[in-house]
């Protein structure tokens, strides 16, 4: 599950601004959940870089499944998430990898 800060977790239903873009669960080879899990407390950041294979992984032919907000599921590449995928625009803390989102 996405637990990073500005997620959708423990948020009512209006704090999501893009549920065909926010991803809530996907397959995990550590752990069952999306933030850097060594950071005792908030604020989480996702799991960086998505390229982390013990984090995402490629499962699928180089994909893995994820579901999103909206309901629907998608084979998705690692490589090609992004913050917005994570979190809601302008989530702290920000990221130096990930300017503007």
């Amino acid at each position: 599950m996405n637990y990073c800060d500005g997620s959708p977790m423990a948020q009512r239903e209006s704090f999501v601004t893009q549920t065909s873009e926010r991803l809530v669960i996907w397959e995990h080879r550590r752990s069952p959940g999306c933030a850097d899990s060594k950071v005792p407390t908030p604020p989480r950041l996702p799991f960086l870089p998505f390229t982390n294979t013990s984090h995402y992984p490629m499962r699928h032919g180089q994909r893995m499944n994820g579901l999103f907000y909206d309901g629907h599921a998608a084979a998705l590449a690692p490589e090609g998430l992004s913050l917005r995928n994570l979190r809601e625009p302008n989530s702290q803390p920000p990221s130096p990898l990930y300017p503007g989102e």
